[in-house]
């Protein structure tokens, strides 16, 4: 993300730990014991104490819901229907369109800052993960927007018009509605330069709002629960063995699990040492945005040592970003 390997994957960080507050239930049993659909076999190993298969037999009631509601979003949004996309986004949403970007609140900063619903471009659902509990559940998804038709040489029109960015995202979902939405570019394309000061450097999104999102936010419908009919084959991953991750996806979860360690020991200058310096973090889904090593370091100071176990990792990233979704159990 930002000017070396290091500094980027410590900024990893600065996703993964404002959701770092989660315990969530682990899945059903097997969940990481057999391999998913297709490549037949045992999984080979992971480094030890995580899975990172899922498969969707064994989502908890939760988990279902919230990957049904990612489900909506991307199909209203594919089909250009405005209205369905808005329906799943809560009122009181936390938006935030780019990791620089400070967060935005409500629909009409989401319905502002990304426009295929509204547009000819397309979007496509590519992989899905989801870690769910009692309260809410956290997916983390990969998404290709296909930025609309190609622009002829010479001629006006979108930046990146017939190009594809993938984009990971990681949202949280509460009783059927997205409250939190987070956006990160995976892939370095054109001006999409984040700045090396790190995140919450630029405005807020959505403060130039189109005629049709002026009429948002929406009350919108609760999405069903889970609809899938049972055996259907999925249009996308949702299972990717660590043999699969690219080299970016890697150095994340070695970053990751080395958080985990450091805090586990309670050792706090060995936990600052996995931690850009301006880190952008929460201490729980409720508190507010927070910046920079020190003040994370004050935070998590009380509870560094102890037994918090890291059950599940799953990242999603490329050569300019990468996103960690992490389940881990206190015992």
């Amino acid at each position: 993300m930002y000017t070396s390997t290091f500094k980027r994957f410590c900024a990893i960080l600065a996703v993964f730990l404002s959701f770092a507050a989660i315990v969530a239930l682990p899945q059903g049993a097997g969940a990481g014991g057999a391999a998913p659909p297709g490549l037949g076999g045992s999984p080979p190993p992971t480094q030890g104490f995580e899975s990172n298969i899922q498969l969707p037999a064994n989502y908890l009631p939760q988990e279902a819901a919230a990957v049904n509601v990612v489900e909506n979003w991307v199909r209203t949004t594919a089909d250009h229907d405005l209205d369905g996309a808005m329906s799943v986004l809560d009122n009181n949403l936390i938006v935030r369109p780019d990791p620089a970007r400070q967060p935005a609140y409500g629909p009409v900063a989401q319905c502002s800052s990304y426009p295929f619903p509204r547009s000819n471009s397309i979007v496509r659902l590519e992989e899905v993960y989801v870690v769910g509990g009692p309260l809410d559940a956290m997916v983390l998804f990969k998404r290709a927007d296909i930025n609309g038709p190609a622009v002829p040489p010479g001629g006006r029109g979108a930046v990146f018009g017939g190009f594809t960015v993938q984009v990971a995202v990681m949202v949280r979902v509460s009783n059927g509605r997205i409250t939190e939405w987070l956006d990160a570019p995976i892939n370095r394309v054109g001006g999409l330069v984040n700045s090396p000061e790190g995140g919450l450097t630029q405005e807020p999104a959505g403060t130039n709002v189109p005629e049709p999102c002026k009429k948002y936010p929406v009350v919108g419908q609760v999405p069903a629960a889970q609809t899938r009919p049972a055996g259907q084959a999925l249009p996308y991953g949702t299972a990717k063995h660590e043999r699969y991750w690219n080299v970016e996806e890697t150095q994340a979860a070695q970053a990751v699990r080395a958080w985990f360690a450091a805090k586990q020991a309670g050792d706090p200058l060995l936990l600052g040492a996995f931690v850009d310096q301006n880190v952008v973090f929460r201490s729980s889904p409720a508190a507010p945005f927070a910046k920079g090593r020190p003040n994370l370091l004050r935070a998590v100071c009380g509870t560094i040592g102890g037994q918090q176990r890291l059950t599940k990792l799953f990242p999603i990233g490329s050569d300019f970003d990468t996103l960690v979704l992490t389940e881990s159990v206190v015992r």
